[in-house]
């Protein structure tokens, strides 16, 4: 799996979908227990929920886990590098 803007994208995708399920996960269940069944529905959600709602923390990916992606990437590099200081070397 290379390691380009696309799987960086993906990567932070999962995480944000992970955290968007937990929160609709404690939603539910603090509905479930504080909704009331009434001729009205009024169900707010108050600044006590949402103070104990951890915060969504992404960890960017680190220098090494996207160079180990960019190997093939660094490798033709470098062969351009080396066949272009040939031919100039070699005058063609």
């Amino acid at each position: 799996m290379d390691r380009s803007s696309r799987s960086t994208r993906r990567r932070s995708k999962r995480s944000i979908e992970a955290y968007r399920r937990s929160l609709n996960k404690l939603l539910n269940e603090d509905f479930a227990q504080n909704s009331r069944t009434s001729d009205e529905y009024n169900y707010f959600v108050d600044r006590a929920f949402w103070q104990k709602t951890p915060d969504f923390v992404y960890a960017a990916p680190d220098t090494a886990w996207v160079m180990k992606g960019q190997v093939f990437n660094l490798a033709a590099l470098i062969a351009w590098l080396v066949v272009t200081f040939a031919a100039k070397r070699m005058k063609v």
